[in-house]
C-alpha cells in the first residue's frame, strides 16, 4: 500500500513508529516557505505609517511577523499591543501583506523592523494531499500542484530510498 513520504527521528523506524516520532510525514499539511524578509519603516513623529509586501499568490496566504523597536534588543509578535513603543497591525489580501504602525504623542519614534514569513498555504483550508502510486513512482498531489518522485532502483532494505529523481535533481546512494 503506497503510504507517501515518511521521515522519522534518529533510532525510530518510519515504517512502524508512532506519529509523534516522526520528524515529517507527507499524510498532514506542512507550511510551505515562500518569501522571508525584513522591512525598516522610519516613523519620526505621530501618524501613520506602512509598507506592502506583494506576494501575488492570488490567496490570503498564511504568515508569521516579528517587530523590533528602536532602542529595543527584543523582537514581538506582530500584532502587538502599544505597550511595546506603537500600535501595530499587519494582514494579508490575496496579492499582498500589509504592516501598519500607528504612532501617538506617546510613543517610540525612529526606525522600526519587522521580520516577516510568507508561506504558499492558504489561511483557508485546502484538501490533503492524495498519494497515488501506479508505477516505479510515487507522486504526492497537492490540490494546486503534483510532486513527483522516481525510483529508479529498488531499495535493498524497504523503508529507506536508495535513489530518486525529481525533475532534475537526483539522489543516489
Amino acid at each position: 500500500m503506497a503510504y507517501g513520504i515518511k521521515i522519522s527521528k534518529e533510532g525510530f523506524n518510519a515504517n512502524t513508529t508512532e506519529e509523534n516520532n516522526l520528524v515529517f510525514t507527507s499524510q498532514r499539511e506542512g507550511l510551505k516557505h515562500y518569501i522571508v524578509g525584513t522591512e525598516t519603516i522610519n516613523c519620526p513623529s505621530v501618524g501613520t505609517y506602512g509598507k506592502t509586501i506583494n506576494h501575488w499568490l492570488g490567496y490570503a496566504p498564511v504568515f508569521l511577523a516579528m517587530i523590533k523597536v528602536p532602542g529595543n534588543n527584543f523582537w514581538y509578535p506582530m500584532p502587538s499591543d502599544e505597550s511595546i513603543g506603537c500600535y501595530n497591525y499587519i494582514f494579508s489580501t490575496n496579492s499582498s501583506l500589509q504592516i501598519k504602525l500607528v504612532l501617538g504623542p506617546n510613543s517610540t519614534f525612529g526606525t522600526y523592523y519587522v521580520k516577516y514569513y510568507i508561506f504558499a498555504n492558504s489561511i483557508i483550508p485546502q484538501p490533503l494531499p492524495r498519494v497515488s502510486s501506479e508505477g516505479p513512482w510515487l507522486d504526492v498531489v497537492y490540490a494546486d500542484m503534483t510532486l513527483g518522485v522516481n525510483f529508479s532502483k529498488p531499495s535493498p532494505t524497504p523503508g529507506i530510498i536508495k535513489d530518486a529523481n525529481y525533475g532534475d535533481l537526483s539522489f543516489g546512494g
